[in-house]
């Protein structure tokens, strides 16, 4: 079976209406099915790089970084991407607290450090051909189902989370 092929049978399986889409009801959905919490953040990201996910070694949360100088629709498909990640189940990179915080204030001086920290799994290009095929496919199925106007709504960090990272001077 091809990867289109593949990924509709697991766009399929999330059984998500798209006829009411948001972006918001999206992520709730695939929070609830992978029982973890989704938050978003605009970030600086390195040239070449427009989104990275990440997810927490200690809680049940994931952190979807997307470069915060995109275009809407650009921004969009990026979290659409990174989405996909976490609904493949690829691997990432599980940090702790302690290590979030190091490399999110080392990336304030440092972008191209997220480049070296989210090195994913040896098969990278499968799984960055997945996630571009499933993203790709959500966008069509929001499309299809003349929601066309929710995709230029971009989903932003949860204020906790927002509030965390001002605190230790990350935003």
């Amino acid at each position: 079976m091809n990867i289109e092929a593949q990924m509709e049978t697991r766009l399929a399986e999330l059984n998500f209406d798209f006829n009411d889409f948001t972006m918001e009801r999206f992520v709730a959905h695939i929070q609830q099915l992978k029982n973890r919490e989704i938050h978003f953040v605009g970030w600086q990201m390195p040239p070449g790089m427009y989104g990275a996910w990440i997810s927490d070694a200690e809680e049940p949360r994931e952190f979807v970084f997307f470069d915060k100088t995109l275009p809407p629709l650009q921004k969009i498909h990026t979290q659409l991407h990174e989405l996909a990640h976490i609904i493949s189940d690829h691997p990432t990179k599980r940090l702790s607290r302690i290590e979030m915080e190091d490399i999110l204030r080392r990336a304030r001086r440092e972008p191209d450090i997220l480049q070296e920290v989210l090195l994913r799994a040896p098969d990278t290009a499968q799984c960055e051909d997945e996630a571009e095929t499933l993203a790709a496919l959500i966008q069509k199925q929001v499309i299809r189902c003349q929601r066309l106007q929710q995709l230029t709504v971009i989903v932003s960090s949860d204020t906790d989370v927002a509030e965390q990272f001002k605190a230790l001077g990350l935003i």
